[in-house]
């Protein structure tokens, strides 16, 4: 029987409304015939952020964030006081641009906001709405350029396209702009698309000469003074925050356990592990006949329980329930999923990777499931929040956490049960209400490589003083120095890239190779996308995969879509796989990068080890393997104890998060070591642990002389992002110190070690 775990936040839950009826000064602000759309709807009362947020919206001088979980009324939030002022400037001056700009980082989230809108806006009066991206009416994007007003939806991708493509009427489309509301804002901290963004906005802003109200919407923000400097760069203390304080919920949460004991082979030949026949038979007997969404950290994942679970139902002649969602699914495949879980008399599961996380109204959810820990506390956050989305209901979590069977060789390391802790102390971190902070100190020299291009292709040619002005010093790249920004400029013009030429008035031009970027449809993306093929059965489209993870041979078995399928022909020119219905076949072995974890996670996981509390929340044989990773940690003497000595290896344990881990390994080869990063905490290290010491005494004793610069510059691979191409080894080097090293973390670590501290008072501290 699931445990429960009451979250008490500082309302109550009676104080959720306020009665506009009697005492709402916000619905009294509403335009009239905003406040007939809101009694036509039966609302009886407005959320607290609502309440909040009209007034400052209302005067249309600050930015804002308002922090809310999911379906909290965020939307609302903002359009209700954002539709009532341009009805009340419609009744005295007609628009002559866009007065709203919405970015989403989804087009089905614009799908669902148009629709929303677009009943709201059209009772009020004359406001259009215009969705714009790669799906949307060819017809209403053109109305939207010919006579542009009201609220423009778009994708950050689609922005970019407008500055390239129709840079020339940018300031026509914006230039009587209100507002900019960036929707789940938190999706685009740190990230490509982020710096993107912060850039597209700054552009607005020089198109047309001034700033616009800015507002972000998010469920989840562990910092919001950091998310208000991602809004308002650099005056992120003006920002105003409005958090709801009315999420008071109660929380369901197990976390149930599985050994994988073996592996077994079904009658197509294809491995299918033990654990993963036992947590589907779990989902498919728990959650059948309800809505539900089960999230995985892998799209391969998706597909072999979605697959599972189709046999599973198929084998009782029962109507399969669950179905996949992932980004390489088609847009078809993934809408009738999404479609079938709104409706209210069909019970329907999801198996989805992060693609359902955002806000993508898809009604209501009974509970969410996890296989696998999740990498963070944010985002195990988001995804719990798309359950208990009734004032009544609570919010229900599963987790389900596989490990491997102990056998006489397994590493000490693999004893500890690292992911079966990970797991609960992501919960109990949730249940303390904290989460990480989303700092993004890197350069992101590849987006500004982008912004470069996009800039001079706009512009038909600008100086590079200009041009740094507008991306740097008044932009979003200000943390770019003047030198560094020179540098990237002669990468991109020297022989060997010939991206950018400059004219004899010192004008910075695109050369033929960079028109041919800029003109190349992938441009828009600020992130890496690859080759893919197509697979098609009877003429209808499933999906994509990689081309890299193909099918090489004709006659090969394949699970895709939660289906089985037999591949009967390649078209590699036109990148086609053709396929048909089989009984048998494996899921494409997608990419997919391992989650970087924070400092506060490990030593929380230290503190699991340390405790002999058992949690409410596990199922009997997560407490059996909590129960046997404790015995080992004790038995090896791991909370007095840095290095386990196995065999020609000595494993490492940091008991620190990816950045300082990622130094300490780069430390060591430096020093000649041989070193192999198992694990998120664990390095394993070819040495024995006294010359392992000596390495360590050893970087401690030159600590004054080391850089971080220096240290990234001797990592082998630091070419991530869609561009890093294009850069000199410095300019890489500087973006990967940023992003993945802590070397300050690191040499505390160390200098803890030779002090001859333990573990207990690194993680303690």
């Amino acid at each position: 029987m699931m445990k429960v775990i009451q979250m008490i936040l500082k309302g109550m839950m009676n104080s959720k409304h306020s009665d506009y009826s009697s005492q709402s000064k916000a619905f009294d602000s509403f335009h009239e015939k905003v406040q007939r759309w809101i009694w036509s709807k039966g609302w009886k009362a407005l959320y607290d952020i609502q309440e909040e947020s009209t007034p400052i919206i209302m005067k249309g001088e600050d930015d804002l964030i308002i922090s809310a979980t999911t379906a909290g009324g965020k939307t609302e939030a903002v359009f209700f006081p954002v539709v009532s002022k341009l009805a009340f400037e419609i009744d005295k001056n007609p628009p002559k641009s866009f007065q709203v700009l919405y970015i989403s980082p989804l087009k089905a989230l614009i799908n669902d906001q148009y629709q929303r809108l677009e009943d709201l806006c059209s009772s009020v009066g004359d406001i259009f709405v215009c969705p714009w991206h790669g799906d949307a009416s060819k017809s209403t994007k053109m109305q939207g350029l010919k006579n542009p007003q009201g609220i423009l939806l778009i994708t950050p991708e689609s922005l970019e396209a407008l500055f390239v493509n129709r840079g020339y009427e940018v300031t026509r489309l914006f230039n009587d702009l209100r507002f900019i509301v960036i929707d789940e804002i938190h999706s685009f901290l740190g990230l490509e698309r982020g710096k993107q963004l912060q850039s597209l906005m700054s552009r607005v802003d020089h198109a047309i000469g001034r700033c616009p109200s800015r507002i972000g919407l998010s469920a989840t923000i562990g910092d919001m003074e950091i998310a208000a400097n991602f809004l308002q760069p650099n005056n992120g203390d003006k920002v105003k925050i409005i958090k709801s304080c009315n999420d008071a919920r109660e929380l369901k949460v197990q976390l149930r356990g599985y050994l994988d004991t073996a592996t077994q082979l079904d009658q197509d030949s294809e491995e299918v592990h033990e654990s993963v026949s036992d947590i589907s038979e779990h989902l498919f007997k728990t959650l059948r006949g309800e809505n539900n969404l089960i999230f995985a950290n892998s799209r391969s994942v998706v597909e072999k329980c979605s697959d599972q679970l189709r046999l599973l139902s198929e084998k009782l002649g029962v109507l399969n329930e669950f179905l996949p969602h992932h980004g390489n699914l088609s847009k078809t495949i993934r809408e009738e999923a999404e479609c079938l879980l709104k409706e209210t008399n069909k019970p329907a599961s999801i198996v989805c990777t992060s693609t359902l996380e955002l806000g993508i109204d898809v009604g209501s959810v009974r509970s969410v499931a996890q296989i696998g820990a999740p990498h963070s506390v944010s985002g195990l956050r988001q995804r719990l929040g798309r359950s208990g989305r009734r004032d009544d209901d609570p919010s229900i979590l599963r987790i389900y956490i596989s490990e491997k069977e102990i056998k006489k060789d397994t590493a000490v390391s693999d004893k500890l049960r690292f992911e079966l802790v990970q797991g609960i102390s992501l919960i109990q971190l949730l249940v303390q209400k904290w989460c990480e902070p989303s700092r993004d100190e890197a350069c992101h020299f590849s987006t500004l490589i982008q912004q470069i291009l996009s800039v001079i292709a706009e512009r038909g040619g600008i100086t590079a003083e200009k041009l740094y002005y507008v991306l740097c010093k008044k932009g979003a790249f200000s943390n770019v120095a003047s030198n560094s920004f020179v540098e990237l400029l002669r990468c991109l013009a020297d022989q060997k890239h010939d991206i950018v030429q400059q004219s004899r008035d010192s004008t910075l031009l695109l050369s033929p190779k960079g028109e041919r970027i800029v003109n190349h449809y992938d441009f828009y993306a600020a992130f890496q996308s690859s080759e893919e093929f197509k697979i098609i059965a009877n003429g209808k489209t499933l999906g994509s995969v990689p081309g890299k993870l193909a099918p090489v041979k004709e006659d090969a078995f394949m699970v895709f879509a939660g289906k089985r399928w037999k591949v009967i022909k390649i078209r590699q020119k036109e990148k086609i796989i053709e396929v048909i219905k089989a009984a048998g076949g494996v899921p494409p072995r997608f990419c997919s990068v391992g989650g970087r974890i924070h400092d506060h996670i490990v030593k929380e996981m230290f503190k699991v080890f340390i405790s002999a509390e058992q949690p409410l929340f596990l199922n009997k044989q997560a407490v059996s393997l909590l129960n046997e990773g404790r015995n080992n940690f004790v038995q090896n003497g791991l909370d007095r104890r840095w290095f386990v000595q196995e065999g020609e290896y000595v494993s490492f344990l940091t008991w620190s998060g990816s950045k300082i881990t990622n130094a300490i390994c780069l430390l060591l080869l430096n020093n000649g070591l041989k070193v192999d990063p198992s694990g998120q905490i664990v390095v394993q290290v070819k040495t024995s642990e006294h010359e392992l010491i000596n390495a360590l005494k050893l970087i401690l004793k030159n600590a004054n002389k080391l850089n971080p610069l220096d240290l990234a510059m001797s990592a082998n691979n630091k070419v991530f992002e869609k561009h890093d191409i294009f850069l000199s080894e410095e300019l890489l080097s500087m973006d990967y110190e940023k992003k993945y090293l802590d070397l300050d973390g690191a040499i505390n670590l160390i200098r803890f070690i030779i002090e001859e501290k333990t573990p207990r008072e690194f993680c303690l501290q």
